[in-house]
């Protein structure tokens, strides 16, 4: 199977790693939402009104897109730290920066083949990487802790 096909949400991912101006544009989306004007607007409720303050929070814990965000930006973030320094920057100039074909890559940091940068480095990569998001779910849903003591 076509690397790209099975990986692209996480090559996509990675382009937007760390995801900074994602998780803050979708805070303000959450705690500013945009309504339409009232002409309604002056009229008293009897409705109780639940405080901003913390309709905000419940909406912050429960909204399934920021807590994919802060999965993604978790996974990549312990991933980048458990990769070696050489094939971490040959995987940045490929997949992040786009700046370098894998053959140039694996000549430049990996002193290997194409081929065998595939086998050795990119593919366990993107597996650790998926293996790694589907644990943090995991521990999320279940509030359980995978990791042995």
């Amino acid at each position: 199977m076509n690397l790209r096909s099975r990986y692209g949400y996480l090559i996509l991912a990675l382009k937007q790693y760390p995801f900074e101006k994602e998780i803050k544009e979708r805070i303000e989306e959450i705690e500013v939402p945009w309504k339409p004007t009232d002409p309604n607007t002056g009229i008293k409720s009897n409705k109780v009104m639940t405080p901003k303050a913390l309709a905000d929070i419940i909406k912050k814990e429960s909204d399934p897109e920021l807590h994919r965000l802060e999965l993604l930006r978790e996974a990549i973030s312990t991933i980048k730290i458990l990769t070696p320094e050489k094939q971490w920057a040959a995987i940045k100039e490929v997949y992040i920066d786009g700046t370098l074909t894998v053959e140039g890559a694996s000549i430049k940091y990996l002193h290997c083949s194409k081929s065998l940068a595939y086998k050795e480095v990119i593919e366990p990569f993107f597996s650790g990487l998926e293996k790694k998001i589907y644990e943090l779910s995991a521990n999320t849903k279940i509030n359980i802790n995978l990791e042995k003591s």
